[in-house]
């Protein structure tokens, strides 16, 4: 967004998927659908745990644990995520197991610095609006980037053309999950676009 604010000219539209809004309170939208997910599973050590962390999280310094998070179908529900990028990766002439390695070393390694870079460079403050067609494309039951917190952000922020998409059935991976109804909608999108860019040439 910081991309398409600065250099408009350069972008036909911006499509946040999982789109990152305020953190603290996309986190602790995050803690508390994991919390009843793990009170309905019965699973209490996941709840205790959770529980202990709410104070951490509304100050702005954890996360909601994100194994848990994907446990409780806020990461993916129609797909295996993880599994599918190990599968790639192994059934693909591209990559090889060291490419397995490399990418579980890349994820520890970066996760907690991103999720840090996002608290403190709130988005929601640095993009106010943009000067081209804006789209926030959420699943139902994203809680990695909450779409609560993407909405309210979406409410807030200025564009010639904007919309909110939201897909059901999915999480974070809407463009996986539901990949048919996905690229139908993008297609649709760019459509639309190019209409729209012919009748102000017309």
């Amino acid at each position: 967004m910081q991309a398409a604010d600065n250099k408009p000219n350069k972008y036909v539209a911006y499509i946040g998927i999982g789109q990152v809004a305020n953190t603290i309170e996309s986190e602790m939208d995050s803690l508390e659908y994991t919390i009843d997910q793990a009170q309905q599973a019965g699973k209490q050590k996941d709840v205790d745990r959770l529980m202990r962390m709410e104070e951490s999280i509304k100050s702005g310094e954890d996360h909601t644990p994100r194994d848990l998070v994907r446990k409780y179908g806020g990461a993916a529900r129609l797909i295996n995520d993880n599994m599918d990028y190990y599968k790639g990766f192994l059934t693909n002439p591209e990559y090889n197991l060291l490419d397995v390695i490399r990418f579980v070393r890349g994820v520890s390694e970066t996760q907690e610095i991103l999720l840090d870079e996002e608290k403190e460079n709130d988005i929601t403050t640095l993009v106010k609006g943009l000067d081209i067609p804006l789209y926030f494309v959420m699943g139902k039951y994203d809680y990695m980037t909450s779409t609560t917190a993407a909405r309210d952000y979406y409410n807030s922020v200025t564009a010639p053309i904007k919309d909110f998409v939201v897909f059901e059935n999915s999480a974070h991976y809407p463009q996986f999950e539901e990949e048919e109804r996905f690229a139908e909608w993008l297609i649709q999108t760019w459509k639309s676009l190019e209409e729209s860019k012919t009748d102000r040439i017309e």
